[in-house]
């Protein structure tokens, strides 16, 4: 099982940066497995406060994940995004 902290990072990731994922590696199947339920650079506000801030999430067919962080995290949020 893996397990995603569900706590944003602390400043939102932007293109180019080191912490931005390289386009080619959002191309790119997980070991050649298109996966089950993919997230790119999801983003979520509530007005001005952003919530979501680009997660990025692959899960292979079969792959169990679990979602874990405090109250206020955002869980409920990315999970009503995936619906």
């Amino acid at each position: 099982m893996t397990t995603i902290p569900a706590v944003p990072p602390a400043l939102p990731a932007q293109k180019g940066s080191a912490s931005a994922p390289a386009q080619a590696d959002l191309q790119r199947p997980l070991d050649g497995v298109v996966p089950a339920v993919e997230l790119r650079d999801v983003r979520k506000s509530f007005g001005k406060t952003e919530i979501i801030r680009g997660t990025s999430l692959a899960v292979k067919p079969g792959e169990r994940v679990a979602i874990i962080g405090p109250n206020g995290a955002g869980k409920s949020t990315l999970f009503n995004l995936i619906s």
